[in-house]
């Protein structure tokens, strides 16, 4: 159970940044109507170029050290805000993995390789798009080549993901499902994830804040009894791009999220 929600959470992730990509070239070009940057899906107001991005625990044992850091995360955009490179840190800000994106001639992402600290592979990840550039399979696969998982996914009417199926390897079983509802304004205010073998039910509501940020997050198991309930506080820079998240868990204070952000212009 523990190693498959490891891959929904890696899978959420990337599944937001396989939507149609375009490359700079000499002119413009025009994105197409489904296609969103991941400046836009991570809401990053100007020309980012990089994020380092720390997060801190913060305990209230008054013997305990304030500032441990959790993990550290470095990402790399291109000028047209997409992604090139993810580099994920421990907490002794020791490499544990890194994410290349790679592109066609047209601008889609079509894989994206893992390698560890020595540069080795991990595995990788292909990408199938639809015509409007939205991801729609996702095939992870080892490095010789051998299928570890299938992700299906489905939209709607405004191409946001509304569905997540996680497959067998030979696409017969379903194991898990996500679904998503969304607001007015596209912001996601529900989330149901089902694992099919144990029959277990988890459902998160989401609040938003005046800057579309998240600003509340509580989760239900199948009884409907809340099993998290996190809080969000925002500082934010000159361009109004959020530099500090503080993380409260029941009104306690659990972790300062810290940004360098890093512009083209």
């Amino acid at each position: 159970m523990k190693s498959r929600i490891v891959l929904f959470l890696a899978v959420i992730v990337v599944f937001a940044s396989c939507n149609n990509r375009t490359e700079k070239k000499e002119e413009p070009i025009k994105q197409k109507s489904f296609g969103t940057s991941d400046w836009e899906t991570m809401k990053l107001i100007g020309e980012v170029k990089s994020i380092n991005e720390i997060k801190y625990y913060r305990f209230t044992e008054p013997d305990s050290p304030k500032n441990k850091i959790a993990n550290r995360i470095q990402i790399v955009f291109n000028e047209n805000g997409f992604l090139l490179e993810k580099s994920n840190f421990g907490s002794e800000n020791i490499l544990i993995y890194s994410e290349g994106y790679e592109y066609d001639d047209n601008g889609k992402l079509i894989k994206i390789s893992m390698t560890n600290i020595d540069r080795q592979c991990m595995g990788y990840k292909e990408c199938k798009l639809d015509e409007n550039g939205l991801l729609i399979a996702q095939i992870d696969k080892n490095c010789d080549n051998e299928i570890r998982s299938n992700v299906e996914m489905k939209y709607n009417a405004a191409g946001k993901v509304s569905e997540i199926a996680y497959l067998s390897v030979d696409k017969k079983d379903l194991l898990m499902k996500l679904t998503y509802l969304y607001d007015d304004k596209d912001n996601l205010i529900e989330s149901t994830f089902f694992e099919v073998t144990n029959a277990v039910e988890t459902k998160t509501k989401y609040t938003y804040e005046e800057h579309g940020l998240e600003s509340t997050r509580e989760s239900f198991n199948s009884a409907g009894k809340v099993t998290e309930s996190l809080q969000f506080e925002y500082e934010f820079d000159k361009n109004s791009n959020w530099i500090k998240r503080k993380i409260s868990q029941a009104g306690v204070l659990k972790f300062v999220i810290e940004r360098e952000i890093v512009y083209y212009q």
